[in-house]
């Protein structure tokens, strides 16, 4: 999986290795942390709920999408007997917008935490903080959601890669959950 080293006979675990298993992973990437809120309205005025979580990726995903499930709205479809829940948002698009904000963070900048938003009207997956700030607003959401920047590319094929080897952390079809 490339999580592993071997230099002057001893193994040593990769950035990547670190990011995704590493207990003291934070003494390495301080900010390899994720920020989620959830806000009363459209603005950040108010906050309903907050959670700061700090374990690794593959925890991470499960404590982000409990949050996410807590903090957004429940719709139902009736069928002929039976009701129908219906998320807000689908889960497996939401999974998918969280594992891409993880794995595609550059842990390495200053500063730099992974941040989801839960607003009235809509939910931001953040984990490009640092924009240059001559971008103007417009640019930067456009910027947001194109840039991707991985500290450690190995964190992406070992999470491609899981599937093969049967992690717990991947589900049905070979999605991360």
């Amino acid at each position: 999986l490339g999580i592993l080293i071997k230099h002057s006979g001893k193994l040593y675990p990769t950035l990547g290795g670190v990011l995704l298993f590493g207990k003291k992973r934070l003494e390495l990437f301080p900010d390899a942390r994720v920020r989620c809120a959830c806000f009363a309205d459209t603005t950040k005025a108010t906050f309903i709920d907050q959670l700061d979580i700090d374990v690794p990726i593959p925890e991470a995903i499960d404590v982000i999408m409990t949050f996410i499930k807590k903090n957004t709205r429940l719709g139902a479809v009736f069928g002929q007997v039976r009701r129908i829940d219906v998320p807000e948002y689908p889960p497996v698009a939401v999974r998918e917008a969280v594992v891409n904000a993880l794995l595609h963070a550059d842990y390495t900048i200053p500063g730099m935490c992974t941040t989801v938003a839960i607003f009235e009207d809509r939910m931001d997956l953040d984990s490009v903080q640092l924009i240059m700030p001559e971008f103007k607003e417009q640019e930067r959401l456009v910027l947001r959601t194109t840039l991707a920047q991985q500290a450690n590319e190995r964190t992406v094929t070992i999470y491609t890669q899981g599937k093969q080897y049967g992690f717990g952390w991947f589900g049905p079809g070979g999605w991360p959950y």
